[in-house]
């Protein structure tokens, strides 16, 4: 049976159980079978298990009800679990694809180029996290026509926006920063152990729109979209934390909490004139004030434009 088989079957067993309802071995079997997976009990057995010793979540069996629940406190990121099983089984149905067709390529286009530059490197980095060891690297910043040498105690890998992150404490530094992997070259994991900190960079990001954290309190913001453009903001919530309040025929209203920062400004102005910030009015303010200035550059720029016409 293929790999893409066997991550669709830890999904869906994940999700039969997750739905809270305290399935029994049978019931999680009969799931299987109606989605085409003849397995034996011994099959299902092994992939709970697997499930549990190899990615963290915890799948256990409650005899008062003879059925399985999932243990969300000692289970390790089940929304990271989920996303990893996306991307293998995407992965994995693609490949199974291209076997079957070479033209499968022609039909595919990919968001970005450069996407996997630096993929090669995880490894190598998810390792010396797990080892609690240092990694030495050269990266090149935007700002700097040079690479920089760095000496790094990783902490966490992040993907953001189509792009791998390493994010460590920097040697000789009390802070964390992050360091984008298609910038990075001449990656060594070195003999040199670290002692991981109470308060990793996790916490600092649960809260976090993108990969600028800061240590300000979380903020509860409050914005509206007007409709019918609700739908993609429903679909594609801007944090985890995202809930509707309010709704009517012409508006949604939103809430997520949040660190304030530069990405989250970012989102909230991809939408333009079909979102606004209610709340905390230093935000709206702010993205009031960066509208004002787009649009005197648009007019400067047009102005411009039209004297250079002028004298064509």
């Amino acid at each position: 049976m293929s790999s893409f088989a066997t991550i669709r079957r830890y999904y869906l067993i994940y999700e039969k159980v997750s739905a809270g309802h305290y399935p029994t071995f049978s019931e999680i079997m009969d799931c299987l079978h109606a989605h085409g997976f003849e397995i034996s009990p011994r099959t299902l057995q092994r992939d709970i298990e697997r499930l549990r010793c190899d990615y963290g979540i915890e799948l256990v069996w409650d005899k008062n009800t003879n059925g399985y629940y999932i243990d969300a406190e000692q289970s390790i990121k089940p929304d990271v679990f989920l996303r990893f099983l996306d991307i293998v089984g995407t992965a994995e149905m693609l490949t199974e694809n291209l076997k079957n067709s070479k033209d499968t390529l022609r039909f595919l286009h990919f968001e970005a180029k450069g996407y996997f530059k630096g993929v090669n490197l995880i490894p190598t980095i998810r390792k010396a996290i797990q080892q609690s060891k240092c990694i030495s690297f050269s990266h090149q910043g935007f700002q700097s026509d040079t690479p920089k040498a760095w000496t790094l105690a990783p902490y966490l890998l992040k993907e953001y926006q189509n792009r791998w992150y390493v994010i460590g404490q920097p040697e000789g530094e009390d802070c964390f920063l992050n360091f984008g992997l298609d910038r990075v070259s001449k990656l060594k994991m070195l003999g040199k152990r670290f002692a991981r900190k109470p308060q990793g960079p996790e916490e600092m990001l649960e809260n976090t729109i993108g990969l600028t954290w800061n240590t300000s309190d979380v903020k509860e913001v409050v914005f509206s979209v007007i409709k019918p453009y609700d739908n993609y903001v429903k679909n594609l919530p801007l944090h985890h934390s995202q809930e509707v309040i309010e709704e009517t025929d012409t508006y949604t209203v939103f809430r997520i909490y949040v660190r304030l920062n530069y990405e989250l400004i970012q989102k909230l102005m991809t939408h333009s004139y079909k979102l606004t910030v209610l709340k905390p009015e230093s935000l709206a303010d702010e993205i009031c004030t960066h509208f004002e200035e787009a649009l005197r550059n648009y007019n400067t720029g047009k102005n411009r434009a039209s004297k250079k016409n002028k004298k064509i």
